[in-house]
């Protein structure tokens, strides 16, 4: 029929072109892409199901995407942020995506120590036997005593193919260190629900053994959910600070670890030395202890004696006492604070005094580079993110990444596209190098947004960075906070986590009654944006004053027919519409598209949107004599456009 192949020809899209217009992406426009279907029909799964597709273009699960009662669809909500009107994303793969080239195994793991692995061969030994026999281990400890060394060099051992997945530091459920996987397998479902559930479908069938490295979990109460959801070929190394072992699953063996021996320490200490420096120099073993034998400051260190520095010269810069000001904030650093395995006070002073040694030993210029990236999860970062972090191009990134790895500042991972940063690092370069925060937001939301239409890969590799940025962000006053924190809420709310985008959307609306006033553009699309998550999650008596608030204020501070003016009644209609109001969703649509063809024309796409919305809504209501000239005249328009 041609109603029903026109309804599924275009999902309507809500968004309207105006001063706040932006696409994700894309270069300033006046259209909106209709989402075009080629000999499919839309999904029936659902009033938020996924739309057809044409080709390799991909519909995101987007916001509000509607469906008639016939299966059809029939609009779409807008999402819009600070300054700028979020459309629905289509989801695409970036040009590095791994469903180019199949499963990146080891893509985000350290690089190997090697040779200079010290103190835990007998450990390692043990654990790498244990993954061979078809065990999984979880590594517990303190932060700096070399967890995820160990389990670098475990899984080099081994041999198997598999994943390095950090985990973020808060807010980690099985699904989501779930989803991390699917990114990893070149599953690119946005929703995390989805690419979690195709990611244990995928672990069940292998036939093959696979580890999957489990960096930093927070709580050793998810390993038993992860591991019984992995599948019978599948190994697990979990590191983390958590000592909660009786948590674990009989199948997960624990193994404790802590700082290295003496002896072991002494050697690290002198292992880049050629010879210059010996394991029993009272001065070796004395900075051994200085900094309580932890093996970060240690590895720095190493780097410093095997470059000359004379050790009782570092013995006294160790035993000098820190900026008492640096050096406090250092140790009230939320991912430091407890998290220490020395614990004498004079010994936490060695550690931060051993990395500010390996931070002041870089040329200035690098270490001028490195303050955005205090700000960081403790989790591999993507040189996409780094090098907007740093403000340089890849190339730099690429030279400042060997200059850093040579002082065991910053670790690159085996393929050499990502880079960690230690959160004890961090914290320091925090510290040393104090930046605005709005600074690094301003470099940072362009990206996000990016990567939330076009690279939902990236979006979330990088996302414990983002949720990061966000903690630190707070409500802190400024355009960029603002526009950060509605940009974040959108990416959550992609991420298929609506009731969490509700709480962020809600904050970043009053963020914005209080910066800007209740009638301000900002906030009035903050109340739109909540009020479209509120409709997603069907509670549409909270939804529909949203709607109608924003409607009054923006016709009659804009304008009737401004442009975000016709945004806004378009959605209220929707709204009105889900609620099966269609007497009062069709006086809308009827003066949306009025409005649309007067001012932009019989064939611009927006008034094929609003002919579209109205001819579905009067066939909704019975009042097929009328929707079925405007779903002819749509084909029509289409057919001359398109040839």
């Amino acid at each position: 029929m041609v109603l029903g192949a026109i309804a599924a020809t275009f999902a309507i899209i809500g968004g309207i072109v105006s001063a706040w217009r932006w696409r994700f992406g894309r270069a300033k426009s006046d259209k909106v892409n209709p989402v075009l279907a080629s000999g499919g029909s839309a999904a029936t799964t659902g009033d938020r199901s996924p739309v057809a597709t044409t080709g390799a273009t991909q519909v995101a699960e987007s916001p509000g995407a509607r469906t008639a009662t016939d299966g059809s669809t029939i609009f779409d909500g807008d999402f819009r942020g600070a300054t700028i009107n979020f459309g629905p994303a289509l989801e695409s793969t970036d040009s590095d995506s791994p469903s180019e080239s199949g499963p990146r195994y080891w893509q985000n793991r350290p690089s190997s120590d090697g040779e200079h692995f010290y103190g835990r061969r007998d450990q390692l030994q043990q654990i790498t036997d244990q993954l061979r026999e078809g065990q999984s281990v979880a590594i517990y400890g303190g932060a700096g005593v070399g967890k995820s060394r160990l389990a670098v060099e475990a899984s080099v051992a081994t041999g198997f193919e598999g994943f390095w997945i950090s985990s973020p530091a808060t807010g980690v459920t099985a699904d989501s260190l779930f989803a991390l996987v699917a990114a990893e397998m070149g599953i690119s479902t946005t929703v995390e629900s989805k690419a979690a559930a195709e990611a244990r479908a995928s672990l069940t069938s292998r036939k093959d053994p696979l580890l999957i490295v489990f960096d930093n979990l927070p709580s050793l109460g998810l390993v038993r959910d992860l591991h019984d959801r992995s599948g019978d070929q599948t190994r697990l190394l979990i590191t983390t600070r958590d000592s909660a072992t009786g948590l674990l699953p009989p199948q997960v063996v624990p193994s404790e670890t802590d700082v290295i021996g003496l002896k072991a320490a002494a050697e690290m200490l002198c292992s880049r030395s050629d010879g210059g420096n010996t394991p029993d120099d009272p001065a070796i073993l004395s900075i051994a202890e200085a900094v309580g034998r932890l093996p970060l400051a240690l590895e720095m260190l190493a780097v410093q004696l095997g470059n000359s520095v004379n050790p009782e010269r570092m013995l006294e810069q160790l035993r000098e006492e820190p900026n008492k000001a640096q050096f406090s904030a250092f140790r009230n650093d939320a991912e430091v604070l407890g998290s220490l395995t020395v614990p004498r006070e004079e010994q936490q002073g060695g550690v931060f005094t051993a990395i500010r040694i390996s931070l002041d030993a870089l040329d200035p210029d690098d270490l001028s580079k490195l303050g955005p990236l205090g700000f960081l999860a403790d989790a591999p970062v993507s040189l996409y993110l780094a090098s907007a972090l740093i403000g340089s191009k890849e190339d730099e990134i690429e030279r400042l990444i060997a200059a850093t790895n040579r002082r065991s500042v910053l670790r690159a991972t085996d393929n050499a596209r990502s880079i960690l940063v230690h959160s004890l690092t961090a914290s320091v370069i925090r510290v040393l190098r104090p930046m605005d925060p709005a600074s690094v937001l301003e470099r940072v939301i362009p990206l996000l947004k990016d990567a939330i239409d076009n690279k939902p890969l990236l979006l979330r590799a990088d996302f414990a960075h983002y949720k990061r940025l966000h903690e630190l962000n707070g409500e802190s006053p400024g355009q960029a906070a603002f526009d950060f924190a509605n940009t974040y809420a959108l990416a959550v709310h992609r991420r298929g986590y609506a009731r969490d985008s509700i709480i962020l959307f809600e904050s970043a609306l009053e963020m914005s009654k209080k910066r800007f006033g209740e009638e301000h553009p900002c906030t009035l699309m903050s109340r739109n944006n909540l009020a479209l998550a509120v409709l997603e999650a069907g509670h549409l008596t909270e939804a529909i004053p949203l709607l109608e608030s924003t409607f009054e204020v923006t016709a009659r501070t804009a304008g009737k027919e401004h442009t975000d003016t016709l945004t806004s009644r378009n959605n209220l209609a929707i709204a009105y519409y889900t609620a099966g109001r269609l007497a009062d969703a069709i006086p809308l649509f009827e003066s949306t598209l009025d409005a649309r063809e007067r001012t932009l024309g019989e064939d611009h796409l927006h008034t094929l949107v609003s002919r579209n919305n109205l001819a579905a809504a009067y066939r909704e209501a019975g009042r097929f004599a009328e929707a079925i000239p405007l779903f002819e005249s749509i084909l029509g328009a289409r057919e001359r456009t398109l040839d």
